[in-house]
């Protein structure tokens, strides 16, 4: 999650990707994963808006838990446990 995070483009560690079924480059780890087509792009001061036209949807194995970002740090949910 931080790897994309990061303001200089140059500095980036790799990042594991794979092409998919469309042809489209996808991360290889995700929790779900839309691949899309550009449909239109949007000028907006210094960013690019790009609009995007959902053609597949992949959504990860149910034991795969989801990343959290809560004040600076990253986690995962755990389950509740009866004590």
């Amino acid at each position: 999650a931080l790897a994309c995070a990061r303001n200089a483009v140059d500095n980036r560690p790799a990042i594991d990707l794979a092409m998919s079924d469309n042809n489209i480059p996808v991360l290889e780890d995700y929790l779900a994963r839309f691949e899309c087509t550009v449909e239109s792009t949007h000028e907006a001061g210094d960013h690019r808006i790009l609009m995007g036209r959902v053609i597949d949807f992949t959504k990860a194995p149910e034991h795969v838990m989801p990343l959290t970002f809560f004040r600076g740090q990253l986690g995962t949910f755990e389950h509740n446990v009866q004590v």
